[in-house]
């Protein structure tokens, strides 16, 4: 693009040769403002850390904002733990089937760091046709608390701004067929 402008401004300094100098830091100015631009795009795209850890053989990523949270790793445990499990089936109903229960905390020098920053966890995890996943906070005294979640593309994503144990259930949908 730039070659043409130039070219163009041949043309014209024929006709008006005053301008030549102008259309050329007008020029200069252009390429400035371009370098700046693509500085500023990098800046926003490292804007969020990630921190990756495993689950029964799933993915989990947690982004945050860069630099909110002073964390090294992601602890994450599956917890197989019959009497939750049980406690959770009996507060949803039949139709829900567990896909999995687990707790996760940040972690820094091995402790525990805890954080009430704003955080996307995305779990791989495989949605059935006839299914729709929803993901619950577990609270004290196994009290369940829906979390607002998506599901696109072999991703659940949820928003949440704590951690500690959370269950992904699939709600088995019947009549849809």
């Amino acid at each position: 693009p730039l070659g043409e402008s130039y070219g163009k401004s041949t043309k014209q300094s024929s006709v008006k040769p005053i301008e030549k100098p102008s259309v050329k830091s007008i020029e200069k100015t252009k390429e400035k403002s371009i370098t700046n631009a693509s500085e500023t795009n990098y800046k926003v795209e490292i804007k969020n850390d990630v921190l990756v850890g495993n689950l029964s053989g799933r993915e989990i990523k947690v982004s945050f904002k860069k630099g909110s949270i002073s964390a090294e790793k992601l602890y994450i445990e599956s917890l197989n733990d019959n009497n939750l499990n049980q406690t959770i089936k009996n507060k949803l109903g039949s139709d829900y089937n567990i896909i999995e229960t687990f707790e996760i905390h940040f972690e820094k020098d091995d402790k525990r760091v805890d954080s009430n920053v704003e955080r996307t966890v995305t779990v791989a995890v495989v949605k059935k046709d006839n299914a729709e996943l929803e993901v619950y906070h577990i609270a004290d005294e196994n009290t369940l608390e829906k979390v607002n979640s998506s599901y696109g593309t072999g991703e659940l994503k949820f928003n949440i701004n704590h951690f500690s144990k959370f269950t992904i259930v699939e709600r088995i949908k019947i009549g849809d067929r």
